[in-house]
């Protein structure tokens, strides 16, 4: 039986596996037991990313049959959840979640028979990880402005162009690349790529240490001339951007939203030590805090709401967008709860991580979100 705990309590996810949860918790207390600093560390420290591997951790999402976990993206959501939770980092999340979503939607997804059979245990045991690669210098993931392309021959296809800010490249082995492979009437056509980081024509670049979401590795790529087999191929060719590109935006931020209720979670925790140790009679913020957690345990249920409804389901795009606004809101009262109080590093460092996250892919939310409004008006 697990200790009552108040904090992690917040954290409702009914529809996914216990044990799938104990697993992602224990990776995590493990990896924070052998480097405490975790969040501050950069680049991945030695063997963490083998123990998501050899834990089992890595193939939650991937079916039993070809060799992971099985489970689905509410069990990746309360992955992220328990990894945040109990590690404080929301950048270890992260790396693992991406490596879930390549696996289970784009891969498993995707992929032909052939591809999952020979992509998806090693991946779901670790000896693989596969990166997106979508965004490019000066337009990350617009698709007018994309440039890297892909040019038919008589064997394959011929890659060349600049991606940049993957995470995991410098963990990954493969990278799923879109590229644009035709236009017609000004509208680019894309195709994904499955391309193996050893190509010929392949360099990868770790962009070094970031200044949030450590340890999480993030790089980029260049395409001199890659030359690849038909079979790289990932899905069906012209169709990227409306099969991997467009589902996997909102797909991410639907399971990612798990990291953000254990990240809160967690972060209120430390407020509360924090405010403890502090000038300010702790009986001022009880209702605040009472708030701040009722608060927390709403945006929870509505990841585990969001992970569960098959996303990118409409349901899941509207609380994507709740998610964002409600997890702004309370880190603007958290803030406002501990003006005046020393906060610890750990706090300050998670402070910043959780605050990182709400403005990722903001632009696009924004637009998303005016869509929203105009199919209301008429």
């Amino acid at each position: 039986m697990r200790k009552p705990d108040l904090f992690h309590d917040l954290l409702d996810f009914p529809h996914a596996l216990p044990e799938l949860r104990r697993l992602a918790e224990e990776f995590a207390k493990n990896a924070t037991g052998q480097f405490p600093d975790l969040a501050c560390q950069h680049p991945m420290p030695p063997g963490i990313w083998e123990e998501a591997g050899e834990s089992g951790l890595l193939g939650i999402g991937i079916p039993e049959e070809n060799g992971g976990q099985g489970g689905g993206f509410a069990d990746i959501a309360a992955a992220g959840a328990e990894i945040c939770f109990a590690s404080a980092c929301p950048g270890l999340a992260l790396s693992v979640l991406l490596h879930h979503l390549t696996a289970s939607f784009a891969i498993a997804g995707l992929g032909t028979k052939e591809q999952r059979h020979q992509l998806l245990p090693r991946l779901a045991t670790g000896k693989l990880s596969a990166s997106m690669a979508i965004s490019e210098p000066g337009t990350g993931a617009s698709p007018k402005g994309l440039r890297t392309k892909a040019e038919k021959t008589e064997t394959g296809w011929i890659l060349s162009g600049h991606k940049t800010f993957i995470t995991n490249a410098s963990l990954a082995g493969l990278f799923i690349v879109m590229a644009v492979t035709g236009e017609k009437d000004g509208k680019k056509d894309f195709s994904a790529f499955l391309v193996p980081a050893e190509n010929p024509g392949v360099s990868v670049m770790d962009l070094g240490p970031l200044p949030f979401f450590r340890p999480a590795p993030h790089g980029e790529i260049r395409l001199d001339r890659a030359e690849l087999p038909d079979t790289a191929l990932l899905g069906e060719g012209g169709k990227a951007l409306h099969m991997l590109a467009k589902p996997f935006r909102g797909i991410e931020d639907a399971l990612m939203a798990g990291a953000v209720a254990g990240g809160l979670a967690v972060l209120l925790s430390k407020c509360c030590r924090d405010l403890k140790a502090g000038p300010v009679p702790p009986e001022e913020k009880h209702m605040t805090m009472g708030l701040i957690q009722a608060r927390i345990a709403g945006l929870s249920a509505m990841a585990s709401r969001a992970a569960h409804s098959h996303p990118p389901s409409p349901v899941a795009e509207r609380l994507n967008l709740a998610i964002r606004h409600g997890a702004a809101e309370i880190l603007r009262e958290l803030r406002c709860a501990t003006e005046g109080c020393y906060l610890q590093t750990d706090t300050l460092i998670l402070f910043k991580d959780m605050e990182k996250s709400g403005s990722i892919a903001g632009n696009v939310a924004a637009m998303r979100q005016a869509q929203m409004g105009k199919l209301l008006m008429g």
